[in-house]
């Protein structure tokens, strides 16, 4: 298997973190590159009302840079990448298809019954529509 390219959509949460956590070891085995995409798009409409999906944006610099500091670590190539969009899926398969991405990892909310009907679960619809392999970690 050959991986060059290894993409980790993160807002900052722990699942995200997770998910790089894992995407660094992958990638360090195959010396791979790492890319990680956050979507800043704010509120999203769901059938029953709103769901506020904002990311504290002054936390995430921070961030970055802790994920930054891992990745030279490790001596894993890292670029992160920030984009405005409201269609988060689409989004990042757009993305990972334009830079050429062997393998996406994320991080599950890891949501169940009346709410992931509700408000739905992005790493399901990226991993049904992707063009690569989708490596979801919990």
């Amino acid at each position: 298997m050959t991986v060059s390219h290894i993409l980790v959509p993160y807002d900052g949460s722990e699942p995200s973190d997770r998910a790089f956590d894992e995407a660094l070891k992958i990638a360090k085995k195959y010396d791979s590159k790492l890319l990680t995409l956050t979507c800043f798009h704010g509120i999203v409409i769901y059938p029953f009302g709103f769901k506020d999906y904002s990311l504290n944006e002054k936390e995430l610099p921070d961030k970055f840079q802790k994920l930054k500091e891992k990745a030279f670590a490790e001596n894993v190539s890292y670029v992160h990448h920030s984009i405005q969009s409201p269609a988060i899926v689409s989004t990042i398969q757009s993305f990972a298809l334009e830079n050429n991405v062997d393998m996406i990892i994320m991080g599950s909310q890891n949501r169940q019954g009346l709410n992931k009907e509700l408000n739905g679960d992005i790493s399901d619809e990226v991993n049904r529509h992707a063009h690569c392999i989708v490596k979801v970690v919990k």
